[in-house]
């Protein structure tokens, strides 16, 4: 049985503009926003934030981990074809 990819992607398709992938550990959640509109990157310790309120993604204590997501992230995105990666 193979394990589903922890990443994932958020493309509204009703006039909404959101371009959103995330990836997920069992203790890291990454999400990108590719189209801004307002939004903020985030990174979320699972651990010991499960409910996700405080955004680390700043956090230069936590930019080796979000470097590391984001490869990953973008290694994925292209594994697919995914049309932000143009």
């Amino acid at each position: 049985m193979s394990v589903p990819n922890p990443a994932t992607q958020y493309d509204p398709h009703v006039g909404l503009k959101g371009n959103m992938r995330t990836i997920r550990t069992e203790r890291w959640h990454l999400v990108r926003q590719y189209m801004k509109n307002g939004q903020p990157d985030e990174l979320f310790d699972l651990t010991n934030d499960p409910e996700e309120p405080r955004n680390l993604y700043d956090a230069g204590e936590h930019r080796e981990i979000r470097d590391q997501l984001q490869q990953r992230l973008t290694e994925w995105m292209r594994s697919i074809d995914d049309p932000l990666t143009k």
